[in-house]
């Protein structure tokens, strides 16, 4: 049952599974942001989570920050590694149980544990399980004799790890085209007026779109570059002010926007906003 987004009033959060008490956040705190998590780790603990007492131990321990925690989110989480994944982890599980280990850490643990029980586990996770492959020629250690193949198959094991290289690269493809086909957009001041933002707008795939926050009758120059570079002018949109900007990079479903002022790449949503500092 891991940690999970929420929201409340319309603001971020974390609670701890899939019904729990959602803790706000301030957007862009860092602070706030683990002390949210934070919370979220304790309703765990008082529901006697498994997952929620091993990352505490962790943190305690020093040997796990709250940087590491994944965000779930159920629409954008995976369960259909293969069965085998599940045994792998079990097997793990049960070897720990009976006899006893001081392998791995407690993300580790966590990991088979939701790996055994079948449950959903998030785009973050599935890249770590990937990343695990540095550890594969370790993996015939037999669990009596170290750490090697008890975790190789904590983690899944060779089914396991193997599905999560797959799936992550079909994420990947999976977003890139979602990105090119929502499109990307630039702020013009401080952006596109720079060297670095045409380079980074002659490199950008897909659809791309000018939103700056100038008024309309204050555009002369993007347009005589927009013709220079045979952009679309329906491709460019003068809002008149920083949260008209924000609301047309909502409205078009952009999936990427560039821009210099720290403000507008915090007010849109989550992973859109990229601040560009030239």
């Amino acid at each position: 049952m891991p940690i999970r987004s929420c929201t409340i009033q319309g603001e971020p959060g974390y609670k701890w599974g899939q019904s729990g008490k959602c803790y706000g956040y301030t957007r862009g705190d860092e602070e706030s942001k683990k002390e949210a998590k934070k919370q979220a780790i304790a309703q765990g603990i008082a529901i006697g989570d498994f997952e929620a007492q091993a990352i505490n131990i962790g943190i305690v321990r020093g040997t796990y920050e709250l940087s590491e925690m994944e965000d779930y989110d159920l629409e954008d989480s995976y369960n259909d590694y293969p069965e085998a994944a599940k045994n792998n982890a079990k097997r793990a599980l049960k070897w720990k149980e009976e006899k006893g280990s001081s392998c791995g850490t407690p993300v580790g643990w966590a990991r088979a544990n939701q790996l055994a029980n079948g449950e959903n586990i998030s785009e973050d996770t599935i890249n770590r399980m990937a990343s695990f492959n540095r550890h594969r020629q370790n993996k015939d250690v037999p669990y009596d004799e170290g750490c090697g193949g008890i975790m190789w198959d904590a983690w899944g094991g060779d089914e396991g790890i193997d599905w999560a290289i797959r799936k992550a690269e079909s994420i990947r493809n999976e977003k890139l085209e979602i990105e090119l086909a929502a499109g990307t957009s630039f702020d013009w001041d401080g952006v596109m007026s720079t060297e670095a933002g045409k380079a980074l707008w002659r490199r950008t795939m897909g659809r791309k779109y000018i939103i700056t926050a100038r008024p309309y009758a204050n555009i002369k120059d993007i347009f005589e570059w927009a013709r220079k570079m045979r952009v679309p002018t329906t491709d460019i949109f003068a809002t008149g002010s920083n949260n008209a900007k924000i609301a047309k990079v909502k409205d078009l479903g952009i999936s990427r926007h560039y821009d210099n002022n720290n403000q507008v790449v915090i007010m849109l949503p989550p992973g859109v906003g990229r601040l560009f500092n030239g």
